[in-house]
C-alpha cells in the first residue's frame, strides 16, 4: 500500500506501531552490530539513528555544569527541557495535556515511517536510537503496543568504545592532557549514567510482554543463546542451523581488518577492555561516578 492521507485509518496506525521495535541503551553497546547484522534479513527494516529522541529530549543549555566539570566535579546532572516544562501549563509539552501530545508525537512519527516504508512489505521497522535514550521514557509512552530491546553494556568499556570519537589517526594520540582526558571521562560517565536510567524507566514501565534486556556481554559470551533469546522475541521461529549462520555470519572477528580499528565504528569487542587501557587514576574516576548503576546492572569491579 502506498502511502497517502487519504489512506491513513487508525486501524493501520496501530498495525504500524505494532511492527516498531525501538533499540535503546546507550551508544557504543553493540547496537549496529544487533540492528544491522544479526537481526539483517528479509521483510525486516533499520532505522538508523533517526534522532527523534534528541530533540524531544534535548538538554537545556547550563554553562556552569560544563565550567564544573573542568574544575573537578565528578558527578553532574543533566536536565532536559522537557521536564522542566512539565509542572508548568504554560508550557507546550506540560503534564496537564500530556495525553494530547503524546498521542501528536506518536502520530507524527508513525506517518513519518509509514512514508518510507510500505507496511505490507515489513514484519519490523528495527528503530536504531541508542543515542536519543535520554527520551526513551518519552517515546515509548508514545509506543504502547510497540516493542522494545534494552541493549546494555559495561559504561567503562562503553567509555573506552568512545575513544574513537576523539582519537586522532594521524598521530595515534587521545586527549593531549590528563586534563582532557578527565573532562571526556566524567561527562561521557555521567551521559552513559543518564542513559541507562532513562532506558530502564521506559523498559520497567512498559508491557513484559514486548520488552527484552540484551546485554552486549551475554551476546558476546553466549550468542546463540541471546540471538535465539531476541528472535523468539519477535515471534520470528529460527533453527538452531539458522541461528549458527547467523552468529558466524556477524562474529566480530570475522570482520574484515579494514573495517576495525582504532578510528572505525567497529572499534573492539573484547568485554573488559577498559582496564588494560586507562590508568588506575582514571578507572577510579568512572567507578565513582558510574558506580550505582553499574552494580544494579550486574558490574563488578
Amino acid at each position: 500500500m502506498k502511502w497517502s492521507e487519504d489512506s491513513l485509518s487508525n486501524e493501520l496506525y496501530a498495525q504500524y506501531e505494532r511492527k516498531l521495535v525501538w533499540i535503546f541503551g546507550t551508544p557504543r553497546s553493540g547496537s549496529t552490530w544487533l540492528a544491522r547484522e544479526i537481526l539483517a534479513r528479509e521483510r525486516i527494516a533499520v532505522v538508523r539513528e533517526p534522532l527523534i529522541g534528541a530533540f524531544i529530549g534535548v538538554f537545556q543549555e547550563d554553562i556552569m555544569l560544563y565550567y564544573l566539570v573542568t574544575q573537578g566535579r565528578e558527578v553532574i546532572e543533566f536536565q532536559r527541557i522537557i521536564d522542566a516544562s512539565m509542572d508548568d501549563d504554560r508550557r507546550f509539552f506540560c503534564a496537564t495535556f500530556e495525553p494530547v501530545w503524546l498521542k501528536s508525537i506518536g502520530r507524527m512519527i508513525l506517518d513519518r515511517f509509514m512514508a518510507q516504508f510500505n507496511i505490507k512489505e515489513y514484519d519490523y521497522v528495527i528503530v536504531k536510537a541508542p543515542n536519543e535514550s535520554h527520551a526513551a521514557d518519552i517515546i515509548m509512552k508514545c509506543f504502547p503496543t510497540s516493542r522494545l530491546i534494552f541493549l546494555m553494556r559495561d559504561g567503562r568499556d562503553v567509555i573506552d568504545s568512545r575513544q574513537g570519537k576523539f582519537y586522532n589517526p594521524e598521530t595515534k594520540i587521545r586527549p593531549n592532557t590528563p586534563e582532557e582526558m578527565r573532562y571526556r571521562i566524567t561527562y561521557y560517565a555521567n551521559l552513559w549514567n543518564m542513559h541507562m536510567t532513562i532506558t530502564n524507566r521506559a523498559y520497567e514501565l512498559h508491557n513484559p510482554t514486548l520488552r527484552c534486556l540484551v546485554k552486549y556481554e551475554d551476546l558476546r559470551l553466549d550468542p546463540f543463546a541471546q540471538v535465539k533469546k531476541i528472535y523468539e522475541f519477535l515471534g520470528i521461529a529460527l533453527s538452531d542451523k539458522e541461528i549458527i549462520e547467523v552468529i558466524e555470519r556477524t562474529k566480530f572477528e570475522n570482520v574484515s581488518e579494514d573495517e576495525r580499528g582504532e578510528d572505525k565504528i567497529k572499534r573492539k569487542a573484547s568485554p573488559g577492555s577498559w582496564k588494560e587501557i586507562f590508568s588506575a587514576d582514571e578507572i577510579q574516576l568512572m567507578n565513582r561516578i558510574m558506580s550505582p548503576i553499574l552494580l544494579k546492572f550486574g558490574y563488578k569491579f
